[in-house]
């Protein structure tokens, strides 16, 4: 008989949350606009970005005056080789043997130019080009380029007649690329002959990330600047923060902010707001998506930076991040994410208010923020963005491992079972819990299927493990929770739970996360040990896993469905409440989304009888039959061929039984 819990439960939306808490923690709330802090005092990295909106940041849009040369930061390049994914900044560049800086064409600044670079007596300058990677997409309908309108050169000659006189100007959207990719441009307009110095190209508002000037003519030029124009909101906007202190290391609750997206009225131009759902996407006419990513870390960087210190052998030296933007580029030797002191990149944000299920205690985080529009009139603007944390934990290390009961050392490293069979397994936990730490008195262990529980331990290390009694336990579907505030842990303890469980696809992780019952503390997670494994991180040394993860044994990786069990293999469908109808107990094994499974009767002339089908995910199902065929009447009596199945996305798997039905 399962025990139940008489106190009110944790609720399973906060079980699932993975913090770092304690009874005397402060649970406090980091805000973006908070504590002299704002978007662009936090921004490490943006591409197509805007700021002008105190307070928020918004997709980059544009007015039809507005020149989208300005909103960028520039860099003259060289001539790009190979796909270059989208980048913050923008960058231009020229074919001319001899390089210069081309940053004058851009600045906004009609009195710079290229000077006599292209002026040079004798020259011909045709096929002179000159090349713009925006780094972005952009909403692009007019391009202009001119010499300096006002001035003369030693000559006298005015530098506005210095202009060019054929010229051809391509574009490319940032999405086509030919199989050198190298970009596929558009001619937009071909002019063999031009008297005005002003040229303008015009043409349907577009998205656009590179441009392509190619001089036809033989005159001596200049350039004083190159202007793009367009209207509307660019397709995609992302934000990268600086790596956030914390102070010390904290616990993180939930991910919060405030949004609203945009639309340009198709009839007034005017800028009109619109709500956005808790899932991220605006409602019910603007087309754009928002999504926020989070990480944590233990020190303050999280990219590893290399310095080559001997050439000859390939040494390399971890250098800081100053250091290495210093170093020439001979010696610099890559940079690398900092896989050991810095979790991944979560999974997607698409709801204001989710949980944040990172490694924690940690005391530094780095966020991102996506925005995306499908259409050039639709933008999007975060107003806002939170993070609820609170300090200090429940333990200073709260590591565990899992392992086969009966294989506490597999020779691969990893606990290996069949799928779909309840399989035996020891869970090992050391809780490093200190003086100024709150302890631990319940665990839930996150699981695939219903457990079973068998035992716990507890001991001050691992050598000096004994059973205790939980004063309570909840086997649910999805874990175990166990509750003992009698074996209270307020010091460093060693932790063994052993429980039934079985696996559904290839690869699970059995997490897990501490709790403090007597407090309204966020729980705390269990992490696996880290890595290089020290002595004094190790839940138990005569387990060698070190690891959360199981995977299921080659041999059972096909297995899809599995019969459990028949209630009855007779029915007698005669409304006395007696083995009236037949309960098909299964499971599925394997699926990674839903497939379409059906139950089907058939007469020993093969005749089907009964059809159901119905859309079911990975795990126990039952299917149930009331000897009624397809128009609700009652089959004669006789032996009837059931069968289970299930459409994979490659193959169908089905099993098939013998059914008699008597009246």
């Amino acid at each position: 008989m399962r025990a139940h819990r008489r106190r009110p439960l944790v609720s399973a939306a906060l079980l699932a949350v993975v913090f770092w808490s304690s009874a005397d923690a402060e649970l406090r709330m980091w805000g973006i606009n908070e504590d002299d802090r704002s978007w662009q005092s936090e921004a490490r990295a943006t591409t197509a970005i805007d700021f002008s909106v105190p307070g928020a940041i918004q997709i980059a849009g544009f007015e039809p005056t507005d020149n989208i040369t300005q909103a960028l930061t520039w860099v003259s390049a060289f001539p790009i080789e190979g796909y270059i994914p989208e980048r913050p900044q923008a960058h231009i560049w020229n074919n001319y043997p001899l390089k210069e800086s081309d940053i004058p064409l851009v600045d906004g600044d009609p009195n710079t130019s290229t000077a006599d670079r292209f002026k040079r007596f004798g020259s011909n300058q045709t096929g002179r080009r000159f090349s713009l990677d925006l780094g972005s997409r952009f909403p692009v309908n007019r391009i202009a380029f001119f010499p300096r309108l006002t001035g003369v050169d030693d000559e006298g000659i005015p530098y506005w007649e210095d202009y060019v006189r054929g010229y051809e100007l391509y574009v490319n959207n940032g999405l086509e690329f030919g199989e050198d990719n190298q970009p596929i441009y558009q001619l937009m307009k071909r002019v063999e002959f031009s008297r005005d110095s002003i040229a303008v190209v015009e043409f349907p508002n577009q998205f656009i990330r590179y441009v392509a000037l190619r001089v036809l003519s033989k005159n001596p030029f200049e350039i004083a600047e190159i202007e793009i124009y367009g209207s509307g909101f660019v397709p995609k906007g992302e934000y990268l923060s600086k790596v956030i202190d914390l102070g010390e290391p904290t616990n993180f609750g939930t991910l919060n902010w405030s949004a609203v997206a945009l639309r340009v009225d198709a009839d007034s131009g005017d800028l009109v707001e619109q709500s956005v759902s808790s899932t991220g996407d605006a409602t019910p006419q603007a087309d754009v998506s928002l999504s926020f990513q989070m990480r944590s870390g233990v020190d303050d960087s999280p990219e590893v930076y290399y310095e080559i210190t001997n050439k000859f052998l390939n040494e390399l030296t971890v250098v800081t991040e100053d250091a290495y933007k210093s170093l020439t580029a001979d010696v610099k030797g890559g940079v690398e994410a900092d896989q050991v002191n810095w979790s991944t990149w979560s999974e997607p944000f698409t709801a204001s208010g989710q949980a944040v299920a990172l490694p924690s205690p940690r005391r530094y985080v780095q966020f991102r923020v996506i925005m995306k529009s499908g259409q050039i009139s639709d933008g999007l603007r975060v107003d806002d963005l939170t993070l609820e944390i609170a300090s200090p934990p429940l333990a200073r290390r709260l590591f565990g491992e899992i392992s086969l009961l009966a294989d506490p050392a597999p020779q691969d490293g990893f606990a290996m079972v069949p799928v779909g069979v309840p399989s035996r397994f020891a869970y090992d936990l050391l809780a490093d819990v200190r003086d100024a730490d709150v302890g631990i008195d319940a665990l839930k262990i996150i699981t695939p299927t219903r457990p079973t529980f068998v035992e716990l331990l507890l001991g001050a290390d691992e050598s000096s493990l004994s059973l205790v009694a939980p004063s309570d336990f909840e086997e649910a579907s999805d874990g175990l929770t166990l509750y003992f505030p009698d074996h209270r842990i307020a010091a460093p303890t060693s932790l063994r739970v052993i429980f039934d469980a079985e696996l559904l696809v290839q690869s699970t992780f059995f997490n897990a996360q501490a709790l403090d019952t007597e407090s309204e503390e966020l729980p705390q997670p269990v992490l696996p040990p880290p890595r290089p494994l020290r002595p004094i991180d190790d839940p138990n040394s005569q387990v060698t896993t070190n690891k959360l993860q199981v995977l299921t044994s080659p041999e059972s990786r096909n297995d899809v469905l599995r019969i459990a069990d028949f209630s009855t293999r007779v029915i007698t469908p005669n409304g006395d409440g007696v083995n009236d109808q037949i309960a098909i107990q299964y499971s599925l094994l394997q699926l990674l989304n839903d497939a379409p499974n059906t139950l089907e009767v058939f007469d020993l002339s093969g005749r089907r009888v009964y059809a159901f089908r119905e859309d079911r995910g990975r795990g126990p199902h039952t299917a149930t039959w009331d000897g009624r065929n397809v128009d609700g009447r009652l089959v004669p009596v006789g032996l009837y061929l059931l069968r289970v199945a299930v459409e994979g996305a490659v193959e169908s798997f089905a099993e098939t039984r013998t059914i008699g039905v008597v009246y």
